[in-house]
């Protein structure tokens, strides 16, 4: 994979480079960022795909865009104080300008408007791995998939921690490009991301379990023998566990109970369930 990937928007904070010895990691995993004073970055990173060919994925960031675009996402700390209850829906109008909300009385990301909001970054990315499957005859949706699992889950995996903005210890996706690494949930929504592009809106769902702090994606599927699935509007969606540096395949046996965790459609009319 050879193409540059531009990303116009790269949103968040300061692009702080990132020691990846603190990150857990595949051996054969590489990340690396050169800097172009005054405001490019280029960003290489080497992984291995679904069929265990070692593939290089190459993007060029405009760090201006990036600074001017760094406060979109999380809740600066004017808006993380208390409120009257005269002051919700003001309050919460403020949130989703900044891709968060109030859920069961506590401030936290909004997945589904991640994914939305970085939909453009997420397709950039989707059409290279997509170019990827088309030159080498292998475009297919289960090959879809799988490539896109095998990008996420080899992107170094690194707690993520706020700095100024309650992010709730999230990197939206251009940030989590850039710096190269990311955990559950920032990964859970970038796959999320990628599977609006390549396989649609309706065949993906989001998994969050707020209390255990852990983000799973699904995708609509047929499940076999004692395969992981949860089932939505009726139809089984396959679980996908992201977040690496292991390898876990598409709805593998064993996988911790979907059961545990809330579902956000991504869709339109969404809703999020219990």
């Amino acid at each position: 994979m050879g193409p540059t990937l531009m990303l116009a928007a790269l949103l968040a904070t300061s692009p702080a480079r990132v020691d990846h010895a603190e990150a857990a990691k595949n051996d054969w995993v590489r990340y690396s960022v050169r800097l172009e004073p005054p405001r490019t970055a280029h960003v290489k990173y080497v992984f291995k795909d679904f069929t265990g060919r070692s593939s290089t994925f190459s993007f060029t960031a405009d760090l201006e865009a990036f600074y001017a675009a760094s406060h979109v996402f999380g809740a600066p700390p004017w808006l993380q104080g208390d409120f009257l209850a005269t002051e919700r829906a003001q309050r919460e109008a403020e949130l989703r300008a900044h891709l968060m909300r109030i859920q069961s009385g506590r401030f936290s990301a909004d997945p589904v408007a991640l994914v939305r909001y970085y939909d453009g970054v997420t397709r950039s990315v989707a059409a290279l791995l997509l170019d990827e499957l088309q030159q080498r005859h292998l475009d297919t949706r289960a090959n879809r998939i799988a490539m896109a699992l095998a990008f996420v889950q080899d992107i170094p995996y690194r707690e993520v921690r706020d700095a100024g903005a309650y992010r709730q210890g999230i990197l939206p996706a251009p940030e989590m490009l850039l710096d190269g690494y990311g955990d559950c949930d920032t990964k859970a929504i970038f796959f999320a991301g990628l599977m609006v592009a390549l396989v649609g809106v309706e065949d993906v769902v989001l998994l969050v379990n707020a209390a255990a702090e852990h983000s799973l994606a699904a995708v609509r599927g047929t499940p076999g023998p004692g395969q992981t699935f949860i089932i939505v509007d009726g139809s089984p969606f396959l679980v996908a566990e992201v977040a690496g540096p292991r390898r876990i395949p598409l709805d593998e046996k064993g996988l911790e109970s979907p059961d545990a965790f809330d579902v956000e459609r991504l869709g339109a009319g969404t809703t999020t369930e219990k």
